[in-house]
């Protein structure tokens, strides 16, 4: 009876990815969201927590730190302890479009956080009015050359994904627009079906199913590749504009200096978590798209990032509001 309790406890570990069996917490894993509860963040958050908890066994609390456009939240995980108890959810609105932004931002992203495993994007959607003539993006650059002056987009806000993601295309392509910041994706979004502006950026999820009855028109996904909730929709690189990639992604991070085993333990891990069953229909659920990075790749990854949208905060003049 004792040899088949033992075997069945290696069976069991055998299960979990081989390096993880070497962590053994102490106490509860807190996974700070450096924003309200309800949110995609917060959604992911849970999704990792839960995951940790249902594959180890391991205690795990979801805390909710917002404030301060998610300053609070990493302000914590910068100085809590790096023994893998602490973790903090976060991404491109938090660690790479701020700093490009802001010249007192008051982190340096690569030195204060470990980068862990990026977990999940939305792809941007180039959407416009039903009646607008433009049926491609090479039709909407037309229109824009023919009208300097005239053409306008809208954003959900100075700095947000589809702010930036506008001015990339209008650098690419050598258009002139006018920026209309709203508050917050739905007013944008009424200020585009009401013919206000001329063209949004927006996340997939805010636009869906406004695609889908037809009250929105899908121009282009801004991704590398075709999103799997809009097939068939042509990327931006398929319309002819390779060099134009945006996508909303968020990642696991832990504090600074967190030990390499450890980071892979819980690079490992973040990876299964989303790309089981349960994490990929919870993250396709609302609209993510599971394409997670592990540990160094990651980290490379996020380099880039910063680096690119650095140049493109540079190259518009944009200034922080």
């Amino acid at each position: 009876m004792k040899r088949r309790l033992l075997l069945a406890a290696g069976t069991a570990l055998l299960a979990l990815p081989a390096i993880a069996q070497g962590f053994v917490p102490d106490r509860p894993i807190r996974v700070v969201v450096p924003y309200p509860p309800g949110g995609v963040t917060d959604l992911v958050g849970r999704v990792v927590a839960d995951g940790l908890r249902e594959k180890n066994g391991w205690a795990t609390v979801v805390e909710n730190k917002p404030g301060a456009n998610g300053q609070i939240g990493m302000g914590e995980i910068m100085r809590a302890r790096a023994d893998g108890h602490t973790l903090l959810i976060g991404g491109l609105g938090s660690h790479v479009i701020p700093p490009a932004l802001a010249a007192n931002f008051p982190f340096d992203v690569p030195r204060d956080f470990t980068m862990i495993a990026k977990v999940a994007e939305f792809v941007n959607v180039m959407v416009v009015n039903p009646q607008s003539p433009a049926r491609t993006p090479a039709d909407f650059v037309a229109l824009a050359k023919a009208r300097p002056g005239e053409i306008n987009y809208g954003s959900s806000g100075i700095g947000a994904s589809n702010h930036l993601a506008a001015e990339m295309f209008a650098l690419e392509t050598g258009i002139t627009m006018t920026h209309v910041p709203a508050r917050g994706a739905p007013a944008s979004i009424l200020a585009l079906r009401q013919g206000e502006i001329h063209v949004i950026f927006e996340n997939l999820p805010a636009v869906r199913g406004q695609i889908a009855d037809g009250a929105l028109k899908a121009l282009a996904v801004t991704s590398g590749y075709r999103s799997r909730f809009l097939p068939d929709v042509p990327t931006l690189a398929e319309s002819g504009y390779p060099d134009i990639q945006v996508a909303s992604w968020i990642a696991l991070y832990g504090p600074p200096r967190m030990a390499p085993a450890l980071r892979e333990t819980f690079s490992e891990l973040t990876v299964s978590i989303a790309e089981s069953d349960t994490g990929r229909e919870r993250l396709e659920r609302v609209g993510f798209e599971v394409r997670p990075l592990r540990g160094e790749a990651a980290t490379a990854f996020q380099d880039e990032e910063l680096a690119r949208w650095r140049d493109v905060v540079r190259r518009a003049n944009i200034q922080a509001g």
